[in-house]
């Protein structure tokens, strides 16, 4: 006879499943999966795993270039997730990521200063010089190559000061 299966844990794994294929670049069958899980996560009242896999398909969604999903998905992720911290962080670069691939490179700016905010705010400094190099990016696109070489110079010193 088989154990009960426990749903929590099923569709947790069909999250991860769903990560995995988003690295695979299988994104399509990504999507498939998180259609599966954010109904039950949602019902569940369990706003980490919904946000984690919103952000998931958020990204999926921009590598099939579908960008106005990919902002649904990840602006909806960012609305509940509920800690200031890495994932957050994330989430706003991406955000900034799909901005700046679809033109909007003012947009994506904004974006990714709010993520170099909460980069600084948690005194993650590889996570700053990672933004920092998202914003020299909509800059070097928007012309504003002074800027643009100032922000990747500053992202350059933050990892060579981290090793050391």
């Amino acid at each position: 006879m088989l154990a009960r299966v426990n749903r929590d844990d099923e569709m947790w794994v069909v999250r991860r499943l769903g990560e995995y294929y988003v690295a695979q670049g299988e994104s399509r069958k990504a999507l498939r999966c998180f259609d599966r899980v954010l109904p039950y996560f949602h019902a569940q009242h369990k706003p980490v795993f919904e946000a984690l896999s919103l952000y998931r398909a958020g990204i999926a969604y921009h590598n099939l270039g579908q960008r106005q999903q990919a902002l649904d998905a990840l602006n909806q992720a960012l609305s509940i997730w509920p800690f200031k911290n890495r994932t957050r962080r994330n989430i706003l670069q991406e955000i900034g990521s799909v901005y700046q691939d679809s033109g909007n490179s003012q947009k994506a700016l904004e974006y990714y200063n709010r993520s170099r905010t909460e980069s600084r705010t948690m005194n993650d400094s590889q996570g700053e010089a990672l933004t920092l190099s998202g914003i020299a990016h909509a800059e070097r696109v928007m012309q504003k190559l002074d800027d643009a070489q100032h922000h990747m110079e500053d992202a350059l010193k933050i990892f060579e000061s981290a090793r050391g």
